[in-house]
């Protein structure tokens, strides 16, 4: 229980620490569409706003769908980005946004809840495109479960999170905290889509739960990626870590204790030929507001970690996303009080403004830890107040 309270006190030290400098970035969104420019590399090409029945969250990879919460709270939507059309299941889903996670050819999207923040239990859902249904694929039985209540438990409560698509799509990585009434180890685990008995990976922690808590990658060489934060912030074993399927090689890859360069690192993206990954660190931004480099790319052969920077004052606002060919990095900037949506080459640094207004872009949390999405068809989303507004980018050569 004392885990759970330190762990919860952390995150809303966290949540706290990114809200100032994010509401001091926003500002309520123009009604009127805003103008579009192009510049070296890519333009707008087209752009339209799509009523949703419900709040966009994560755009598919391909570009043809986009997962949300629908009008009613607690259900779990996909709607076509062709038309809209929409399709809804659940009841009473705490949907956690920044664990939504596409199969790489989008034919389906994993979630799990937000136990920590709700003291609820969580599974790992399952949306499947074609047959149109939601299925909890690690469904322990337990609808309701509360967490500070431990002397209730006659068995360790499984609580699933994160989910990591395999880079087939025929399986799932997936972090469980087993709650118990003294320990509550955290465990990587497998399974397969089609459902059945998950398979033990490693443990990664024999006493403190949600020791990983933010999402992770399954790499092309089946090696998983991700972060163990724990509550004591000068841990050394605060970082980024790999292992592999086996369970074995398991390796800090960046620190991420107090003293490090990038304390308690995010994972918001990787490269599409996996030797980059785009990095942040939410305390160093909500500290200093984007007056210090709170955004790296970190290069996987060397861990060497490099600063996302724009030019002259234009601070970034959103953890980086790659475009497809991974030669550019999308991001929401910040400027004189206002937002812009622009891409960065990476090879020379050269940034080129999309959109220059774009106040309320963002998709709110979602957006604030994951970043925008780039799909393989360049369309690119942003946030609205009806739905989502759809950019469909295009070189501007």
């Amino acid at each position: 229980m004392h885990h759970l309270r330190s762990f919860v006190l952390m995150l809303v030290l966290i949540v706290l620490s990114v809200a100032p400098a994010t509401a001091r970035q926003a500002t309520p969104a123009s009604p009127a569409a805003s103008p579009v420019a192009g510049g070296a590399g890519w333009r707008v090409a087209k752009s339209r706003t799509l009523k949703l029945d419900g709040t966009a969250w994560s755009l598919s990879p391909d570009g043809e769908w986009i997962a949300g919460e629908g009008r009613t709270k607690g259900t779990f939507c996909v709607w076509a980005t062709k038309d809209g059309a929409g399709m809804c299941q659940g009841k009473d889903l705490a949907i956690r946004p920044e664990t939504i996670t596409w199969a790489p050819d989008s034919s389906a999207v994993a979630f799990s809840l937000n136990a920590v923040e709700f003291l609820v239990d969580s599974d790992i859902y399952v949306f499947e495109i074609n047959d149109q249904k939601l299925r909890d694929l690690t469904d322990d039985g337990i609808v309701k479960g509360d967490l500070l209540r431990t002397d209730k438990l006659t068995k360790p409560l499984p609580i699933d999170d994160v989910p990591a698509w395999s880079p087939d799509g025929t399986e799932l990585a997936f972090v469980r905290t087993s709650w118990g009434k003294e320990n509550h180890p955290t465990e990587l685990m497998r399974i397969k889509r089609s459902g059945g008995e998950p398979t033990l990976i490693r443990t990664l922690d024999e006493e403190a739960g949600f020791a990983v808590f933010e999402p992770m990658r399954w790499l092309s060489d089946d090696r998983l990626l991700f972060t163990i934060a724990l509550t004591d912030m000068k841990s050394t074993r605060n970082g980024i870590w790999q292992v592999g399927l086996d369970g074995k090689g398991m390796k800090l890859l960046l620190a991420g204790n107090s003293a490090a360069q990038i304390p308690a690192p995010w994972i918001a993206d990787i490269s599409p030929d996996g030797t980059f990954v785009s990095v942040y660190s939410p305390l160093i931004f909500g500290q200093f507001a984007g007056k210090q480099p709170a955004f790296f790319l970190v290069d996987l052969t060397n861990f060497k970690a490099t600063p996302v920077q724009a030019d002259g004052t234009l601070r970034v606002s959103t953890p980086p996303r790659f475009s497809p060919n991974g030669a550019s990095l999308l991001y929401l900037g910040y400027q004189q009080g206002k937002q812009s949506l622009v891409v960065q080459q990476i090879a020379t640094g050269q940034v080129t403004t999309l959109v220059p207004d774009a106040n309320g872009a963002g998709m709110g949390r979602a957006a604030m830890r994951g970043g925008l999405q780039w799909a393989t068809n360049d369309i690119v989303m942003l946030g609205s107040k009806d739905g989502a507004r759809l950019l469909s980018l295009a070189s501007a050569g």
